[in-house]
């Protein structure tokens, strides 16, 4: 199983987006597995909106101890997943904008 099956993205272009089409196999082939949904929005840029993953993805036990635990006691594990989705794929649009630039 691919590290982001079970996780989607939601990822934001401007109107008449013309490199939609390239963006959406771009960010398949960094994102393998990962369910992407491409909607219009009034932006200037594309961007990832959102990131959903699910708990039977390999992507779901990606956790981080909370800053400032007490002490002598383990830090609680806080489940970071989404926000790494989120901003990986951020990362990944960024790459994909300066690659069509040039």
């Amino acid at each position: 199983m691919a590290l982001y099956t079970g996780c989607s993205l939601e990822v934001k272009v401007p109107p008449n987006y013309s490199k939609k089409d390239e963006l959406i196999c771009f960010l398949q082939s960094k994102f393998e597995g990962c369910e992407i949904k491409i909607e219009e929005s009034t932006t200037d840029e594309p961007y990832a909106e959102t990131a959903t993953v699910s708990e039977r993805s390999q992507l779901s036990r990606l956790e981080a101890g909370k800053e400032w635990a007490p002490v002598g006691q383990p830090a609680p594990m806080e489940n970071i997943s989404g926000q790494f989705l989120l901003r990986s794929a951020g990362e990944a649009i960024k790459e994909f904008i300066e690659n069509s630039e040039k």
